[in-house]
């Protein structure tokens, strides 16, 4: 009887386990929704920096939403392409030997 038991439970726990292309599928899935969480709070501060730079050129008046999207969006796209380490000057090169 305990013999039947333990075949059955080690039946039972391979039929729960899922296989390796579900794991891939789920562990895709939560990555993807990590980049695109991460994504809308970059976005997020981006907005708010355009908001609060277009609140200082126009004072008062209305700004429309895309021309706030639109400058956080290349404020984003600049900064990236500006990162330290990504720039490389002519005269920078390896170590000095003299």
């Amino acid at each position: 009887m305990k013999a039947e038991s333990s075949k059955q439970g080690e039946e039972d726990s391979e039929e729960s386990l899922l296989s390796r292309s579900e794991i891939k599928a789920v562990m895709k899935e939560a990555r993807l929704k990590t980049v695109r969480e991460k994504e809308e709070k970059e976005m997020k501060y981006y907005e708010s920096r355009a908001g609060r730079i277009l609140e200082k050129i126009v004072g008062g008046a209305p700004i429309s939403p895309e021309v706030q999207t639109t400058l956080a969006e290349a404020m984003k796209k600049d900064e990236w392409e500006m990162r330290p380490g990504k720039l490389k000057l002519k005269d920078q090169g390896g170590p000095s030997r003299k």
